[in-house]
């Protein structure tokens, strides 16, 4: 397992005044310039300003202001002070200049600093540098109790969720159901973040729990842990990539600055921060090919299809306008090791696909590993009608996967409202014949979009 980004609270002045001079002297040691340079005085003041108010704060620093030509995150949190070097890709993605330092408020401070008297000291976490917004965050980490637990502990992790309506803090938790020993490992799991790609900075802190039913009065009874995360979508950054570049070139003005690359960035992110799929549509006035486009974010990859006249007109797509409608929770990743790779996807009477009529197609594929076990081709889709709207699954189980080649497929009728309806395709392993629940895909997902017909 990768080691994270790690930089601890240090307990050998656990008041808050030492945190702080801790802080001022980081500052003096690692600037580029001389102990009195004027950004010694600039973090200086905001920590003064930081502790007074009893409030966290943020600093980052380009690589041009630091002796180590590193850009840096430092951070003022609950009392304690950190220092995280951040990589190139890091400091690209949070928009850092070389020779800038932005300074941002990070919510109030609930704690004044590590306990007196903790409970535990916590040493670095191990865990993986890479999560998706949709996957749990896991680790271990190594503690050495310092006296006697008197009663429930838990561990808690707390981020920032920066979102269109602005920042709010985030806390989950570990409960650990024995008695700490003298020392040890703690493993851990939490829930996902569900933030957009990026670095995130989480917390790790060991709490008193003195009522597992309430969150009130717990108390830090540790040291904190900082660790900087990088929070990849699923399917990765390159599907959000992809979707964006693909906007970037395909819209009519021909412009990477247009209004509507804007607000499909901020479109993506949210969906990605939100774990949800999405469909755009997008009018021939907005596109380069003066066409009708449909867009979809489905599990964390990006398909773009261009639609027909009467599709669009069937979609109520107008000239002019781009339409945006979320849908249900990603529940799928790209997988890290596919078992195959998916692609040229075709169905039977795509263009007038009955109601009552089976579905059959074919989908080619290469195989990139060994299957471990039973796959099936799932075939899914979202029906609205007036009773709302739900995601259907169909599976089509593969007898035998070759190196490379053709899955012919048979699915049963799609009663869905007449109209262009878009269809995915995913590889999946069959944990259980009889129970659909546990299955997983092991390739990528390809769309084919069908006019259903009544």
């Amino acid at each position: 397992m990768n080691r994270a980004f790690v930089l601890l609270a240090l307990l050998v002045a656990p008041a808050q005044d030492s945190e702080k001079d801790k802080a001022i002297q980081w500052i003096k040691d690692n600037n580029r310039w001389t102990a009195d340079a004027p950004i010694v005085k600039r973090v200086t003041d905001d920590l003064e300003v930081t502790i007074k108010d009893g409030s966290n704060c943020r600093w980052l620093l380009g690589e041009g202001l630091t002796k180590a030509k590193k850009p840096y995150l430092l951070t003022w949190h609950d009392g304690q002070f950190f220092a995280v070097e951040m990589t190139a890709a890091q400091a690209a993605a949070l928009k850092i200049e070389k020779m800038n330092i932005a300074t941002t408020p990070d919510g109030d401070a609930r704690e004044n600093g590590p306990p007196a008297k903790p409970i535990v000291t916590l040493s670095a976490p191990e865990m993986a540098k890479t999560f998706k917004p949709n996957q749990e965050i896991t680790g271990k980490i190594a503690f050495k109790r310092e006296r006697e637990q008197a009663g429930d502990v838990a561990l808690r992790l707390s981020f920032r969720r920066v979102g269109d309506g602005g920042a709010t803090s985030v806390d989950q938790w570990h409960y650990l159901t024995a008695k700490l020993g003298k020392e040890g490992t703690l493993d851990f799991k939490f829930g996902d973040s569900k933030v957009s790609d990026g670095p995130l900075l989480i917390f790790i802190t060991v709490c008193e729990v003195p009522d597992p039913k309430s969150s009130d009065g717990r108390k830090a009874a540790s040291n904190t842990a900082a660790v900087l995360l990088d929070i990849k979508s699923a399917g990765g950054v390159s599907e959000k990539e992809k979707a964006i570049q693909w906007m970037k070139d395909n819209n009519a003005w021909k412009a990477a600055d247009a209004p509507t690359v804007k607000g499909f960035t901020e479109d993506v992110d949210a969906i990605i921060r939100d774990g949800k799929n999405c469909r755009w549509t997008l009018g021939e006035g907005l596109t380069k090919q003066e066409k009708p486009y449909l867009l979809a974010w489905q599990d964390g990859q990006f398909f773009a299809i261009e639609l027909s006249a009467a599709q669009a007109k069937s979609l109520e797509v107008e000239k002019m306008s781009v339409g945006m409608t979320p849908y249900g929770a990603a529940r799928d990743s790209l997988p890290a090791s596919p078992t195959a790779t998916l692609s040229d996807a075709s169905i039977t009477d795509a263009k007038a696909l009955k109601a009552d009529q089976e579905v059959t197609g074919k989908a080619s594929f290469k195989r990139e590993a060994a299957p471990k076990g039973d796959v099936a081709l799932r075939l899914s889709y979202r029906i609205v009608n007036e009773r709302g709207s739900s995601t259907s699954d169909t599976w089509h189980y593969v007898d035998a996967l070759g190196k490379a080649g053709e899955i012919e497929f048979k699915y049963g009728a799609i009663d869905a409202p007449a109209g262009p309806l878009l269809v995915f395709l995913t590889l999946c392993d069959v944990p259980d014949a009889k129970e659909s629940d546990g299955r997983k895909p092991v390739s990528n997902t390809v769309a084919v979009l069908v006019n259903i017909t009544r």
